[in-house]
């Protein structure tokens, strides 16, 4: 018998009212659904960005830029707002 992972999984409400209403017309379950998704990416090699994943938000690269240190953060971030940049986001 195959093993089977269980896990937890945070869906918009106006998402699952759309996977309700097609699981009703499919006549499957919501395992089925999510696991005949997840295998069309799997197996397909989808590489388009999802849409809550980091890759579709966010495409540069982490961590300081080359050159700051961590303990250069306070002065640096005085130096722009002396400069008039604004500390809002």
């Amino acid at each position: 018998m195959p093993k089977h992972t269980r896990t937890t999984v945070v869906i918009s409400d106006s998402l699952m009212a759309k996977v309700r209403a097609t699981m009703q017309d499919r006549g499957v379950t919501f395992r089925a659904l999510v696991e005949d998704g997840l295998r069309r990416v799997v197996e397909t090699g989808e590489r388009e960005p999802i849409a809550d994943s980091p890759d579709a938000r966010f495409r540069g690269h982490l961590g300081l830029v080359d050159g700051l240190d961590q303990q250069d953060l306070p002065r640096r971030i005085a130096e722009l707002l002396a400069k008039g940049h604004s500390s809002d986001p």
